[in-house]
């Protein structure tokens, strides 16, 4: 009789097993391993099927391999972040074994998103103080936290919080030429600082090599300096080996870095962006915890503001004036040129007032100085005074002090007609004449009579 080989169902090396894939995955990635069952028949086509909840989120092929469906997004920070589906393996007779399959959906570090102002497009009127605007940072990780960063062609005319508010900041200041370490001979003195019988009487070894410690400016007083970069000589202990603390005010060294940025307001007639244009470029980045990062360009447009002139006081060319006039001048003559100043707001009037504890002086509105009515001017008396001319625009003023110097003039002067020192018998004549009539006093009579006589 032939003999009739009898059917035997499929079967899995398991009750259950185990697979991971990574979330976000692709459709038709693969999940681990695939989950094959053995035939004992030879020949036989097993077939393979997926059921369960959740098993829509997967597909399997022919060997047994579990795949990601077409549609699944599989998410491990969402509610659901496992699955258990169950594989039926049946072969061409109808018998079949199945296997329950727990599928975990793994973490995977994900790129946050960042979001700004719309169109990452900001008009941001000048002299402002306020915040140019907020980034935030949404990341599908949870608890993941994001660190801000700026890049671009106008990045240090920004700053960003770490709550990402980004503000104008005032720019950084020109980096200085670093000090000469090992040059700090500042006189040329000793070159290499082998003062070896300590005769640096500046102070200028440099490195530290005065071995008798003769440094008689006091500068390292324990001559432990072993740098000699301690400039000021604020080092009394020599412990700062470094030489960077110059005033002995900062142990660590690192005062005067200019890391607190300060608020800055754009100004759009002198316009600090990299292409003078007063549109600014800047790049924000935020990088998770995991190092995957976000970046969104910003295009910051300062605009102009109709400003109010801002008035400037009066200027007069000089801190100081000093000027002359003759002694017993007559009232309203001039003292020396006008005394005058300038405003750099057009159209603005400037009104003079005088501050003259003499009552000699007064002032005229061009700036003239005169001799006051009444005034009584002697070189013999006083020779020198000093009065205070103030310019005023209205609103703000300013002020000059002024000298003046009083010039001694000869009684016998007024009757020397040809101004040469001598005097003539007619103007001799002249002088006793008005005496006479109580016009001048006996001292210039007399002093006129003795001139003439030589």
């Amino acid at each position: 009789k032939p003999v009739v080989e009898l059917n035997v169902a499929p079967q899995f090396a398991a009750d259950s097993a185990d697979r991971e894939v990574a979330e976000n995955s692709e459709a038709g990635a693969n999940v681990g391993d695939p989950v094959a069952a053995t035939d004992g028949n030879a020949g036989d086509t097993v077939t393979y099927a997926l059921s369960g909840e959740g098993a829509d989120a997967f597909a399997i092929d022919g060997d047994g391999q579990i795949t990601v469906a077409e549609g699944a997004d599989l998410d491990f920070e969402a509610e659901t972040n496992s699955y258990t589906v169950t594989v039926t393996a049946t072969d061409a007779a109808g018998e079949s074994d199945t296997i329950t399959v727990n599928i975990s959906v793994t973490n995977v570090n994900e790129t946050p998103a960042v979001t700004g102002p719309e169109g990452g497009a900001v008009n941001y009127a000048e002299n402002g103080t306020d915040p140019v605007g907020t980034f935030t940072a949404s990341d599908p990780d949870d608890g993941d936290s994001v660190t801000w960063s700026l890049s671009g062609a106008d990045a240090g005319s920004f700053e960003i919080s770490e709550d990402g508010v980004l503000s104008f900041v005032a720019p950084a200041p020109e980096e200085e030429e670093p000090a000469e370490t090992n040059g700090d001979d500042a006189n040329g003195d000793d070159a290499n600082g082998d003062d070896a019988n300590g005769d640096d009487t500046n102070g200028d070894d440099t490195n530290g090599d005065d071995t008798n410690g003769d440094d008689t400016n006091g500068d390292d007083t324990n001559g432990d300096d072993t740098n000699g970069d301690d400039t000021n000589g604020d080092d009394t202990n020599g412990d700062d080996t470094n030489g960077d603390d110059t005033n002995g005010d900062d142990t660590n060294g690192e005062e005067g870095n200019g890391e607190e940025m300060m608020a800055f307001s754009p100004d759009f007639e002198m316009p600090g962006d990299a292409d003078g244009d007063n549109v600014y470029e800047v790049t924000v980045t935020a990088t998770d915890a995991g190092g995957e990062s976000a970046s969104v360009d910003v295009t910051v447009t300062v605009t102009d503001v109709d400003e109010a002139p801002v008035n400037t006081a009066p200027a007069f060319a000089t801190e100081s004036v000093t000027l002359s006039v003759d002694e017993n001048s007559a009232a309203g003559a001039n003292v020396g040129d006008p005394v005058v100043a300038t405003d750099a707001n057009e159209g603005d009037e400037i009104s003079y007032t005088l501050a003259d504890e003499s009552g000699n002086f007064e002032i005229w509105p061009s700036g003239q100085i005169t001799v006051a009515e009444g005034a009584n001017l002697d070189f013999e008396t006083q020779s020198t005074y000093t009065v205070t001319v103030t310019a005023s625009d209205g609103t703000d003023s300013s002020s000059v002090e002024v000298t003046i110097n009083i010039g001694n003039v000869g009684l016998a002067s007024p009757y020397d007609a040809d101004d040469n020192g001598a005097i003539t018998k007619a103007e001799a004549v002249n002088a006793v004449q008005d005496y006479f009539d109580d016009e001048v006093s006996r001292e210039a009579v007399l002093e006129v009579i003795r001139t003439y006589f030589g």
